[in-house]
């Protein structure tokens, strides 16, 4: 388990060690979801506070992105297992 807090604007890679993976992002901004965080997972995933997505890696060539595209810092957690 991987635990990360991400700048707006900043972004990280993981390499899957395992078959399988699931993200969660933490709502740490309450109701207010205009001004609240989000991610983008890959190319095209967008996740909001709250939401969390599993993940195939074996789909996944070698490195997942992770880019914090909101107005605040994302917390998020990463699971790598199978």
């Amino acid at each position: 388990m991987f635990a990360c807090i991400l700048q707006t604007n900043y972004s990280v890679k993981h390499i899957f060690k395992r078959n399988k993976g699931y993200i969660h992002l933490i709502m740490t901004n309450g109701e207010n979801e205009k001004n609240g965080a989000k991610l983008r997972i890959g190319e095209n995933i967008i996740l909001e506070e709250g939401d969390g997505a599993f993940i195939n890696s074996q789909n996944i060539s070698e490195q997942l992105p992770i880019e914090n595209i909101g107005q605040i810092n994302a917390e998020f957690l990463l699971f790598d297992h199978e």
